[in-house]
């Protein structure tokens, strides 16, 4: 099955696992309406290849997107200050070759 593109209008909280292991993700716009992505909401998800983060995000949990190898690109609809205000669970913050770009 093909990657394709997903918008996920989610109120509040993505749940933790809800789109684990899903290879047809090809990318995520999290809606303005999310506050937080729950533990491994996205984990495994091998063929995303980019997200758009709403500014309305405040909690990124631990795994949320662990093992998505392909990720190189994240959006954020903010400015960096409030990028360093989202409280990351465990080790995952963008490494230095995924590029936050900033949307605001």
């Amino acid at each position: 099955r093909a990657a394709s593109n997903r918008e996920i209008p989610v109120d509040f909280k993505i749940a933790s696992a809800a789109f684990i292991n899903q290879l047809f993700i090809g990318s995520v716009k999290i809606h303005s309406s999310v506050v937080e992505i729950g533990i491994s909401a996205f984990a495994g998800c091998t063929n995303l290849k980019g997200i758009d983060i709403a500014s309305s995000v405040k909690v990124v949990e631990e795994g949320a997107f662990s093992g998505c190898t392909a990720l190189k690109t994240i959006a954020f609809s903010g400015t960096a200050e409030q990028w360093d205000k989202i409280i990351f669970g465990g080790a995952w913050k963008p490494e230095a070759d995924k590029i936050v770009q900033y949307v605001d």
